[in-house]
């Protein structure tokens, strides 16, 4: 980004095909709203291109990691959890998950050795606790290969519980190391537990009420009323770039 105007800079980069839309909104020290602006083309779900409006409701992914750190702390708050305690008693599954070091020389048989000290929530929102996506660790991808139950449809894959999803073994002993996981997934999963209500049900009661924030939803394709506003994602590009 350059220091000239902000709508200049990213009208360059739809002009160029590096991404065919965006949606500017910048805030005062009170969150209000002072500057809104739209540039480019959405693609809804139905494959229609529309210009980008202000009320276009689109994919957060891993920024939902903000708002289910914002709902466990919101439970420390109220007592129903502790950032350094042990979590053995409320996510069990946590509890037994050995750490992977290795595999045989016939790589055929994991190498495994048990967890040194519990996780805690601190390390699950800190990407501290040595849970890990399959991806960014070679002896995890290869676990998951060769012993992780799922179907060959992603969406099914994608609707199973967080216990059912992440059944892998941990990347690191807790506390030990970094690595980008979906600890905050397993918070989120914390949270249900302790609360007895859906994460969804814990957001809107807790989080998007409170702020007004009506059309947020896990899934919004339910709801008639936002399924017109849907933007597509971009497909994936090799170069990085969305296609014009």
């Amino acid at each position: 980004m350059t220091e000239g105007n902000i709508e200049t800079d990213f009208q360059a980069a739809i002009d160029a095909g590096k991404i065919n839309g965006a949606i500017i909104c910048t805030t005062d020290a009170e969150g209000r709203f002072i500057y809104e602006k739209t540039l480019g083309e959405r693609t809804l779900l139905s494959g229609e291109k529309r210009p980008h409006q202000l009320d276009d409701v689109l994919f957060l992914a891993s920024a939902t990691k903000l708002l289910a750190t914002i709902a466990a702390l919101q439970c420390i708050e109220d007592g129903l959890l502790s950032l350094t305690g042990d979590l053995s008693s409320i996510a069990p599954e946590l509890a037994t998950k050995q750490v992977i070091t290795g595999f045989s020389e016939d790589g055929e048989t994991p190498l495994l050795e048990p967890q040194a000290r519990p996780i805690t929530l601190e390390m699950l929102l800190t990407h501290s606790s040595g849970v890990s996506y399959h991806f960014l660790n070679p002896f995890i991808s290869r676990w998951r290969e060769k012993f992780a139950s799922r179907t060959s449809d992603p969406d099914e894959n994608n609707k199973l519980r967080v216990e059912e999803m992440f059944t892998y073994p941990l990347s690191f002993q807790p506390g030990a190391s970094w690595m980008y996981g979906p600890g905050l997934d397993w918070a989120g999963r914390i949270v249900e537990r302790v609360t007895g209500k859906t994460l969804g049900e814990r957001m809107h009661e807790r989080i998007f009420g409170p702020l007004g924030i009506t059309d947020a939803q896990f899934y919004p394709v339910t709801r008639e009323d936002l399924q017109t506003r849907l933007v597509d994602l971009n497909p994936n590009d090799p170069e990085g770039l969305a296609p014009p």
